[in-house]
């Protein structure tokens, strides 16, 4: 899944990127540095992890 697909995943849940930052526990600043390049798959598993978890409240 690229960046671009996970930003519309986030909007389209009306999910706010504080949100995850707080699910995952790192700062909103560090999550826009991370959608700067080509997520690996870690990253994007938890950023997903975290959409679910958010959206399911």
């Amino acid at each position: 899944m690229t960046n671009e697909e996970i930003k519309k995943k986030i909007k389209k849940n009306r999910i706010l990127y504080y949100e995850i930052a707080e699910y995952l526990k790192i700062s909103p600043y560090l999550l826009s540095i991370w959608f700067r390049k080509p997520l690996n798959e870690s990253k994007q598993k938890e950023i997903i992890e975290a959409i679910e978890a958010i959206k399911s409240k």
